[in-house]
């Protein structure tokens, strides 16, 4: 059995917003949308009766795209009915036509799974975007509590972790920089490590000195 795609027709707002105009068309509906939507556009058909079979040509006019128009042609199997076959070619055409719909409309087109799947996508990565800084913000409170009192960026900017209010300046600095590894201190002792924002894995803290690894596990565990 056949699947058809069916479309969306979208304005793009900025990269993260889209403006949906229709959803759930057809081919040959989504052409016929970016079509109609300049005043005086149509599209028109000719037919070729052949024995067996019916070609059908099809064209714009009053087309301002400052490209050539062009024709597109479809070739089914003559039946006794006439706009079933005329309907079949259509598809067929609009299949085609598709391709270069950019060049006949200022906006998106976009399979509706594909759309879908994007926005679904865009989802994930805001969830895992909020978990990342959530673990980020939970593993400076337990560096915090085992007794460390200071973390240094490699430009040398210092943050005290003693009080909440200190923890949160660093953990915004992180998150508006991106800023990746840190060195922190208590008595005595100085390990490194890095955040790993955005990598799609589980890896998010990197302990660069090999020391902090049950800290971090202690934290990103209840995540997994």
């Amino acid at each position: 059995m056949t699947t058809f795609n069916t479309y969306t027709l979208y304005k793009r707002i900025d990269f993260n917003d889209d403006q949906v105009i229709a959803r759930g068309l057809s081919a040959v509906e989504a052409m016929s949308h970016i079509v109609d939507c300049v005043d005086g556009r149509h599209f028109q058909t000719f037919v070729e009766n052949y024995e067996h079979f019916r070609r059908f040509d099809w064209s714009i006019s009053g087309s301002n795209s400052g490209y050539e128009p062009p024709t597109l042609h479809a070739t089914v199997p003559i039946t006794d009915d006439f706009d079933v076959d005329k309907n079949a070619a259509l598809e067929l055409i609009a299949v085609q036509f598709i391709r270069i719909a950019h060049e006949y409309w200022d906006n998106w087109l976009e399979p509706d799974r594909d759309f879908d799947e994007r926005l679904q996508y865009a989802a994930d990565r805001e969830d895992a975007d909020r978990m990342e800084r959530e673990i980020a913000a939970k593993f400076v409170d337990v560096l915090a509590e085992s007794g460390y009192t200071m973390a240094r960026d490699i430009v040398h900017n210092d943050f005290a972790l003693v009080r909440p209010a200190d923890r949160d300046d660093l953990c915004k600095f992180v998150f508006e920089g991106l800023a990746g590894d840190l060195t922190v201190y208590k008595t005595g002792v100085a390990h490194r490590f890095g955040f790993n924002f955005g990598g799609d894995s589980w890896d998010i803290i990197k302990d660069r000195s090999g020391a902090l690894g049950p800290l971090i596990e202690s934290v990103v565990e209840s995540y997994r």
